[in-house]
């Protein structure tokens, strides 16, 4: 093992004829675990080596774990657990902290525990409780993962998705917004997504196992408890299998999106202000932390990159729209980007490059790689696993003479920047990923082809993430 606890090559080979062979072992005759391995599988989800479960008390997360443990030979997998206490609910969250304690003590489980004083972080950032607490978890949970590696398991379920659908369609007027959760995204995946909660509850009653309740959870003036104790039961009884309708349309909408959005990179943006609309609301969507914008707000926009010249549009949330020969941009206010200190990237986490982007290299390959431009809100690229498992690689900004090699023709990212009308201001921030050969890979041009891993060869995964 290396001293990231990687396996060497000849360890390697080792490791995947023995995981073939466990794979082809049925651990359970519990149809549960075959299904949850099943999802785990077609999504690439579980690697060899950590997985975290992020693990709450309440009866999704206490059966993930259960199952993950179950299934740990199967995957060669070692098992950990994070709980974050968030200060809010009083007596009732030291329960949970206390419970997730003693189980994990019990199952012989490595248990992280973070603590957040959420009330002072909704107050500084005028964010909901809700929103804030969700920020602290996941700024625990990604700091954690920087320090461990490895994957996160989040415990979200068949009816964690319809929630999220359900709740999208009546906020936003996007059908972007329609895409549900996603089963992977970075170093997070999803086990349970393709499972109900009744087949989590069965599976815990089959066990004996106990788990927490949030009170908060049966107060109906949250509108997600809403959606969830009212809004979807009513639904059901017109459609049994609601949950599974919505899941396979959130999957359809994924589609329906990624030709669109191909659509609206080959047309000319004047030409077809529908595109830019949804562009548009899709790009502000992620850039500004999940805020939307108006219909009005969207036909100025579309308008804009109607007329000749080029235009700026001050939007809400510090970002600004620039339109110019037909093209919208979208990027934090202000003044041109600074130019971003060189960084060593760090595989199974994310390292800040400069103010506007960051950068994650994880083992696990992406469920699907995007193709989106470089003022996106993330960017998902697949490598070659031997450029991060042999290679240094380092994030720079842009420098006279660079080059990147694409489909067999080398090209200039100078030029490319300007072909792919990459904002001015912004490209001083935009990073440059090398190793000692040259560059590797830039968000919104793509992978070298020296990068790009063979066909059927190990993957790993690129990430940019824009923020404002």
């Amino acid at each position: 093992m290396d001293r990231r606890g990687r396996s060497t090559s000849s360890g390697r080979a080792k490791t995947s004829a023995s995981i073939r062979r466990r794979k082809n072992t049925i651990m359970s005759d519990n149809p549960f675990f075959l299904r949850v391995a099943a999802t785990a599988d077609r999504f690439s989800m579980l690697p060899p080596g950590r997985v975290t479960v992020c693990l709450s008390g309440g009866a999704d997360s206490v059966a993930l774990l259960r199952v993950l443990l179950e299934l740990r030979e199967r995957y060669a997998l070692t098992v950990a657990a994070v709980h974050v206490h968030h200060g809010i609910r009083g007596d009732e969250a030291s329960r949970d902290e206390r419970f997730c304690r003693a189980l994990c003590e019990r199952l012989g489980v490595p248990l992280t525990v973070r603590r957040a004083d959420v009330p002072a972080l909704a107050r500084a950032s005028g964010d909901s409780l809700e929103l804030a607490a969700r920020k602290a978890r996941y700024a625990a949970f990604e700091a954690l993962q920087a320090q461990c590696g490895g994957v996160f398991a989040t415990a979200h379920t068949l009816n964690d998705n319809a929630e999220t659908v359900v709740h999208a369609f009546l906020r936003s007027r996007a059908p972007s917004s329609l895409c549900g959760i996603p089963p992977v995204r970075g170093f997070f995946v999803r086990p349970l997504l393709e499972r109900t909660r009744a087949e989590v509850e069965a599976y815990l009653a089959s066990l004996g196992q106990p788990f927490v309740t949030d009170a908060t959870n049966a107060d109906e003036r949250y509108t997600r408890n809403f959606i969830r104790h009212t809004l979807l039961p009513l639904m059901q009884r017109q459609n049994p299998a609601l949950l599974r309708s919505l899941y396979e349309l959130s999957n359809n909408v994924k589609d329906d999106n990624r030709l669109l959005d191909a659509l609206a990179e080959r047309e000319p943006d004047s030409d077809a202000p529908s595109l830019v609309r949804r562009r548009t609301a899709r790009a502000y969507y992620g850039i500004s932390a999940g805020r939307t914008l108006t219909s009005a707000q969207l036909n100025a926009i579309a308008e804009a990159a109607r007329k000749p010249g080029s235009r700026r549009l001050s939007l809400p949330g510090g970002i600004e729209a620039h339109t110019d020969g037909g093209r919208v941009t979208l990027a934090p206010s202000g003044a041109q980007a600074a130019a971003a200190a060189p960084v060593k990237l760090c595989l199974g986490g994310f390292v800040d490059f400069g103010a506007h982007f960051r950068i994650g290299l994880f083992e696990t390959p992406p469920a699907r790689e995007s193709d989106e431009n470089v003022y996106n809100y993330s960017t998902c690229y697949s490598l070659a696993f031997d450029m991060i498992n042999e290679n240094i690689l380092a994030a720079r900004s842009r420098a006279a003479g660079d080059v990147i090699r694409l489909g067999g023709m080398t090209k200039s990212l100078k030029k490319e920047y300007i072909n792919r009308k990459f904002p001015a201001r912004l490209r001083p921030a935009i990073p440059v990923v090398c190793d000692a050969d040259g560059v590797v890979a830039v968000p919104g041009v793509g992978v070298a082809d020296r990068a790009r891993p063979p066909q059927g060869a190990r993957k790993a995964c690129i990430v940019f993430e824009f923020r404002d």
